[in-house]
């Protein structure tokens, strides 16, 4: 199970490609030192476990906290229903949108869901990371979200850390539909999102730690 979508990537690539070729040169190379990798692993996100060994059900029936109030922005990124579609619909993804609606969150349906948050261009080149999760924000902004659930650590990051100063060069802001300026929206991991709604203290999932934070106002609806 691998919680990072570039590693979850890499390493269903690798798995995909010893199965498809198990006679290739690795195998052999691994061979020298009596190792050898017959494909038999599944490579699996934990949005995937959660989904369906859990259930979306059994998530539902645990809730203590309904997400009442929270309208949030899932977003998949770029690379974890591509190219493999094994967990999801590759251009529309509802995975994670069907656990929030379980959890009494309504999600907010944009078309940027599995556009590219930048990546690593954020700290490298950083006027084009800037203004890739800038179009993600002004996207979640115009569907009426007021939280953003992740899915990556490093989509995390680039969404989090980097908010504040997307705001401040983008000095409109965020539009909404009506032409509001849109308040910063918190940025959270989906596991941080499931275990607010199934009782876990703010505290203890880290909301403290959050560059923005869900506001109390968001918080005390649900």
């Amino acid at each position: 199970m691998a919680p990072c979508a570039g590693c979850y990537l890499t390493l269903k690539k690798a798995n995909e490609y010893l199965k498809d070729h198990p006679g290739d040169h690795i195998n052999k190379t691994m061979d020298r030192v009596d190792l050898h990798y017959a494909g038999k692993i599944k490579v699996r996100h934990p949005l995937e476990v959660l989904s369906s060994d859990t259930g979306v059900q059994a998530i539902a029936a645990a809730v203590k906290r309904p997400l009442k109030g929270w309208k949030v922005a899932s977003y998949y990124g770029c690379q974890m229903v591509r190219p493999y579609a094994d967990m999801d619909d590759p251009y529309d993804p509802q995975i994670m949108d069907r656990i929030m609606e379980a959890m009494g969150a309504e999600p907010v349906d944009y078309p940027y869901k599995t556009r590219c948050c930048g990546g690593s261009l954020t700290g490298t080149v950083e006027e084009v990371g800037q203004r890739l999760v800038y179009m993600l924000f002004n996207e979640m902004g115009k569907h009426g979200a007021n939280a953003v659930a992740t899915a990556c650590p490093l989509c995390h990051f680039n969404l989090d850390v980097y908010q504040s100063k997307v705001l401040e060069r983008f000095s409109k802001g965020f539009d909404q539909a009506k032409g509001k300026k849109l308040d910063p929206l918190p940025i959270l991991h989906f596991t941080q999102i499931i275990g607010y709604a199934l009782g876990v203290e703010p505290k203890q999932l880290g909301f403290k730690d959050l560059m923005t934070p869900p506001s109390a106002r968001l918080v005390a609806a649900s």
